[in-house]
């Protein structure tokens, strides 16, 4: 499959997505939790998150919603993202390579807007899935 897709006929049922590969690092997350105005050391304090059970410090769910995201919105440049779910099966730990996946699971015409279906994950290295959703994206027609 290309790198990008622009037109609803350019994408089939079964067609996967470019993957986006990213290693958010500790600093990224101390970032991101600022700009967002989250305070919770759970998110960028090793010691604090262990206190809370976890095995250290850990990626805000939505920064991980951003990756997926950022993934769909790369691959369809013309496309508007219509819904975007996830499921947040695992924590994701700071300073792991991640790898945001989908597929095409369906096309259809809806409203007069042209729709496709994809299933989503944000895995590591090992396959193992920390989450997975679904997106719909409206294409534009070839004229």
């Amino acid at each position: 499959m290309s790198e990008q897709v622009e037109y609803f006929e350019d994408i089939e049922v079964g067609d996967e997505l470019e993957e986006l590969e990213i290693c958010p690092t500790t600093e990224d997350v101390k970032r991101f939790v600022v700009v967002a105005r989250m305070d919770n050391l759970r998110f960028t304090d090793d010691a604090y998150a262990k206190g809370e059970g976890l095995s250290g410090a850990i990626i805000p769910g939505n920064m991980s919603l951003g990756f997926l995201s950022r993934m769909v919105a790369e691959f369809f440049p013309l496309g508007t993202v219509v819904n975007l779910t996830a499921n947040f099966r695992a924590t994701v730990p700071h300073n792991t390579p991640l790898i945001c996946g989908g597929v095409v699971t369906e096309k259809q015409e809806q409203d007069g807007d042209n729709v496709v279906f994809c299933d989503l994950q944000l895995t590591n290295e090992d396959g193992d899935r920390y989450v997975q959703g679904t997106a719909q994206v409206a294409l534009p027609k070839r004229d």
